[in-house]
């Protein structure tokens, strides 16, 4: 089994000069492309988390975040070769 880590954010919208706000809204913490953050380790997301705003200003609405570690646990991968698809389960880890 392959454990990774990754960092949720969770937010609230705020907008400016009234008492409206949005439901708690939820996502993963992201790097440019789209694509999710992947971590390791438990510290290395930790790390990543503190650098991370708690609040940001966005014109007319401001965000508020608070942010959680979640383990994602694998079991199973697939290995694309091409147009073929070779599915194995994950037994040990050899290497990050």
């Amino acid at each position: 089994m392959l454990t990774v880590y990754k960092i949720r954010a969770n937010y609230i919208i705020f907008a400016k000069g009234t008492n409206a706000h949005s439901d708690m809204q939820t996502e993963f913490v992201r790097q440019m492309g789209g694509v999710d953050l992947v971590f390791s380790t438990r510290d290395e997301a930790e790390e990543h988390m503190a650098t991370l705003p708690t609040f940001k200003e966005m014109g007319n609405y401001s965000r508020e975040y608070q942010y959680e570690i979640e383990a994602i646990e694998y079991k199973y991968a697939n290995m694309h070769g091409w147009s073929d698809v070779y599915p194995f389960e994950i037994i040990r880890v050899v290497s990050p």
